[in-house]
């Protein structure tokens, strides 16, 4: 079986989706089967490329050691703006679809046809090209799921930064325009999982929810751990002395580490002696620091 894989997220970028991939392409690879990947060069998370190398350019195809595939797309780069990201989704989204086209032509003529599509979402873009070319080529569909969508889309009132204070008019209406896109994007996402041959997703019950709403072919895969990281399930042996919370990964806003901040204040306000320390990145870095 030869899988081709349309992403926003690829190595040598750091992240959960990068490693997540990079264990299952090994897997897949292990098993006998063939990947290709097609995304943009890395990118993720500042918006500016990460290496000048030669494979990872625009228009670059490169195999690794493990034989994967890889088809760079083209991006633009971007800043913190919605209309920059946009504008790079758009871009990402166009070239995706003619690069993937070259990927399923070679692939043929090498005598190895691509037998399934794959994505993996929320990025709306890989959803709309895998869908596109599945249908127009008649091969079987696969998303991969990582987040509640469009579900979460409900919460977005929350994701305001709340130490900004209340936002002004024009700031309002850009918000509001936001979410209105957003929402008709998580329509389109609702729609093409439910058309979709068969979904991914991370947990048990993000599946069973998938479910309800008349997807097929549902099932979970969860992450697993990085083999690399030593065992610490031995507490290690100590005597008296603080609590120390340690909270490494994403630091965005669905995260929620403001209310953990919080709870540590209030422990701390009880006698209690905690130390917490938080080691990662993200869009809510700022008013995580601000608050501690």
């Amino acid at each position: 079986m030869h899988v081709l894989l349309i992403t926003q997220y690829w190595e040598p970028e750091q992240g959960v989706v990068q490693r997540r991939w990079r264990w299952i392409g090994g897997d897949i690879v292990s098993a006998g089967h063939g990947l290709s990947v097609v995304a943009p060069p890395p990118h993720y998370p500042g918006g500016k490329l990460i290496s000048h190398a030669p494979e990872y350019q625009a228009g670059s195809i490169t195999t690794d050691d493990r034989g994967i595939t890889v088809y760079r797309a083209r991006f633009i780069e971007h800043d913190k703006s919605i209309v920059s990201r946009v504008k790079d989704q758009a871009v990402i989204m166009v070239s995706e679809f003619f690069t993937a086209r070259k990927a399923i032509r070679k692939a043929r003529k090498q005598g190895i046809p691509i037998d399934v599509i794959a994505c993996t979402v929320p990025a709306l873009p890989s959803a709309v090209v895998a869908f596109a070319l599945a249908k127009t080529n008649r091969l079987p569909f696969a998303v991969e799921l990582r987040d509640a969508w469009p579900e979460i889309l409900d919460y977005m009132d929350q994701w305001r930064d709340p130490t900004q204070g209340e936002p002004k008019l024009g700031r309002r209406v850009k918000l509001y325009l936001f979410h209105r896109f957003l929402g008709t994007c998580g329509s389109v996402l609702d729609w093409v999982l439910k058309h979709a041959d068969a979904v991914i997703t991370t947990t048990k019950t993000l599946a069973e929810l998938e479910k309800t709403k008349g997807c097929r072919n549902v099932v979970a895969v969860r992450n697993r751990a990085n083999g690399g990281v030593p065992n610490c399930n031995v507490y290690p042996v100590r005597g008296d002395g603080p609590l120390r919370v340690l909270y490494a990964g994403t630091v965005g806003r669905a995260q929620g580490l403001r209310n953990a901040i919080k709870a540590l204040q209030l422990a701390r306000d009880e006698g209690a002696d905690v130390i917490m320390r938080i080691v990662g990145g993200g869009v809510h870095l700022k008013p995580v620091k601000k608050l501690a």
